[in-house]
Formats: C-alpha cells, sequence, structure tokens
C-alpha cells in the first residue's frame, strides 16, 4: 500500500509502508487534508493533524515545518559595576525574554566562586568583600530545557581612603 502526503510544501511524497507512521505525522497544517489522485489505485487520503501540542514536550505533535525550538534570550544588568569593599551589587535577568516556552529559572554565578542557585526569580544580591575584577554571570532556562547565558563586569577597588591630617 502507498501513502502520499499533501502538496502544502512541495511535491508529493510517496513511499513504501515502513515510512507510512512519519508520512502521516508530516508537516501537514490544521484543517488541511492530502488529496487522493482518484487516477491512482491504492492511494488514500492522509488527514491533517491538529496540533495539539500533546506529548512529553509541546511541540511532539507538530511538523517539522511548524516548529523550530527557540530558546531563552538571557540579558543582564548588575548595579553598582564598580565600587569599593564592601561592595553590595544586584544582578538583574528579569529582562531575559523567553523562546518558545516560558523561563522556568535563573542561575547566578559572581566570579568569586559564589552562586546563587536555581531560583524563580530573575534577581539576585551579592556583597564583595574582596577586591578584583569579577565576571557575573546568569543562565537562564525556559521549561523544555533549553538555555542562554550572559555576562557583566564588576570591578571592586579595596574600601574607603583614610586621609590622616597632621
Amino acid at each position: 500500500m502507498r501513502y502520499a502526503r499533501a502538496r502544502a510544501f512541495g511535491p508529493s511524497v510517496e513511499a513504501s509502508s515502513p515510512f507510512q507512521p512519519m508520512l502521516q505525522r508530516t508537516a501537514v497544517p490544521p484543517k488541511v487534508a492530502a488529496t487522493a489522485n482518484t487516477n491512482s489505485p491504492g492511494r488514500r487520503v492522509v488527514p491533517a493533524v491538529p496540533n495539539t501540542g500533546a506529548g512529553p514536550r509541546r511541540y511532539d505533535d507538530r511538523g517539522a515545518y511548524e516548529f523550530h525550538p527557540v530558546g531563552p534570550t538571557a540579558h543582564l544588568t548588575v548595579i553598582p559595576g564598580v565600587g569599593r569593599t564592601p561592595l553590595t551589587v544586584t544582578a538583574n535577568a528579569s529582562t531575559s525574554a523567553p523562546g518558545n516556552a516560558p523561563i522556568s529559572r535563573y542561575t547566578f554565578s559572581f566570579g568569586d566562586r559564589t552562586t546563587a542557585g536555581s531560583r524563580a526569580a530573575g534577581k539576585a544580591v551579592h556583597t564583595y568583600t574582596s577586591a578584583g575584577a569579577y565576571t557575573v554571570k546568569v543562565r537562564v532556562t525556559d521549561s523544555d530545557g533549553l538555555t542562554s547565558t550572559a555576562t557583566r563586569r564588576v570591578t571592586v577597588r579595596w574600601g574607603s581612603r583614610a586621609t590622616s591630617r597632621g
């Protein structure tokens, strides 16, 4: 038995029975059904499959032409970016953009071996007690497991200078 696919995305595709399941799940848009060529015996109509999103991932029943996973885009601001010890900074990644799925967690690393583990909030506060140049990094993860990272530099100088007057 041979099967045909609609011409929605290009020429008709035909295959023998080992490819039957793939042809029935290919990218045929909703409300569009393949048409049978009545002049060719043995062909049948392959109905369109609606995009229900059912499956372990939201896009499992969607065709290859319809869904391309897009991960989040991480954005990070660190305020202040320069200061003296002890310097308390706020890392804000709440303006990060989701892709196809919502952002599920943020993980911050402050460059001094300190992390603010997985959290649902897009902000973290940290205090630097030693002078140096540090790289603050955020990793944004969406509910499909796709990630994006962003980094910013922080410069910390030693505490306020004491002036002596004699």
